[in-house]
């Protein structure tokens, strides 16, 4: 692209979204909070059972905060939810917990709820209970899963005896947090292992709850905010490497923009956002200049792995698009999108 063509994309060009110019650290720390939320590498069922109903829903809110808990089904169904998200090594695990009522009234549908479940969350205040919740477990799931056991007295103890620990591995936790990150790891490495399942044992004094609960929320803070700037590294040394490729392409980038003109529409990449916007330049019917100025964005989606080690998938993604787009070379669905865009009949002289 020469500069004479260059100019040309400037004046043509409309505004669209706030540029990183404007508002670098919040924008960029926006649409990274708003990968963290929707991305996720694995997602897990976990089951969070026991008949210490109070206790279990704050701990589902310790686990989730209250803003990702579906509140309110529990008296009529006999289950809340909540979303979980941990970050172990360079892997995004996003954990479904299913708050089960042990209610009398739902048990029969109980057996839905386990239905699908990587892991198990037990929630005990004496030896006798942890057998029978076992039990029913045993008899729910149709493989052996990770058992995170936290047991509730009113001063921390030591392991007492208990035949569910006769036939299973199992490790003492330190705290609640250590205990969710175990038993993300145990369903991570289990997802295709039948051996005796693993239990881990954390001992909860009640005395001690409210503290133990304000921790656990400080501890998932921490972690998504060690999370978000380990982020903001790996995406801009993403920016870093597209935009050197970008340059070895004769490609420019403006305000992190690229912009590609066609024809019969001008096309704008914006290299952070990863979003493309079409800016139509003549009808498709009448090949004049339209009336109003409209848009579209396209939605382009990888054919394959990428073929670089510096660039990560979404980097390589935004690369292949522009490539794409600069040449002509587009797949079939993405010319469909841009016919679609380009068809303004109504509004042509």
């Amino acid at each position: 692209m020469n500069h004479k063509l260059q100019t040309s994309l400037k004046i043509q060009k409309s505004v669209l979204l706030p540029k990183v110019s404007q508002a670098p650290s919040n924008y960029m720390e926006m649409k990274m909070s708003q990968e963290m939320n929707t991305h996720y590498d694995y997602l897990f069922k976990v089951v969070l059972v026991g008949d210490e109903e109070d206790i279990k829903s704050s701990l589902l809110w310790a686990f989730t905060g209250t803003s990702d808990i579906v509140s309110g089904y529990k008296e009529t169904i006999g289950v809340n939810f909540g979303i979980n998200s941990l970050y172990l090594e360079d892997n995004t695990i996003k954990m479904q917990i299913w708050d089960i009522s042990f209610s009398p009234r739902v048990q029969y549908l109980r057996t839905f709820y386990f239905k699908g479940s990587s892991g198990i969350i037990m929630v005990i205040k004496n030896w006798e209970d942890a057998n029978a919740c076992y039990k029913e477990i045993e008899a729910q799931c149709t493989r052996p899963l990770p058992v995170l056991l936290i047991y509730l007295n009113e001063t921390p103890l030591n392991l007492p005896p208990s035949p569910i620990m006769n036939d299973v591995q199992f490790e003492l936790i330190e705290n609640g947090f250590s205990g969710i990150q175990w038993l993300a790891r145990e369903m991570l490495n289990r997802r295709s292992i039948d051996e005796k399942p693993p239990i881990a044992l954390y001992c909860l004094s009640r005395n001690e709850l409210q503290e133990t609960l304000h921790n656990l929320r400080e501890a998932q803070q921490r972690s998504k905010l060690e999370r978000l700037e380990t982020l903001r590294k790996k995406r801009a040394e993403q920016l870093l490497f597209l935009k050197e490729s970008l340059a070895l392409m004769n490609i420019p980038v403006v305000d992190d923009i690229v912009s590609i003109l066609s024809s019969e529409a001008l096309f704008e990449v914006d290299i952070l956002t990863r979003e493309i916007d079409v800016f139509p330049l003549k009808c498709d019917h009448c090949r004049n200049s339209c009336k109003r100025q409209r848009q579209g964005r396209l939605c382009i989606i990888p054919a394959s792995e990428g073929w670089s080690a510096d660039l990560d998938h979404q980097s390589l993604l935004t690369l292949s698009s522009i490539y794409a787009l600069t040449t002509g070379q587009l797949p079939k669905h993405v010319r469909d999108q841009i016919n679609n865009i380009l068809r303004c009949s109504k509004y042509c002289s």
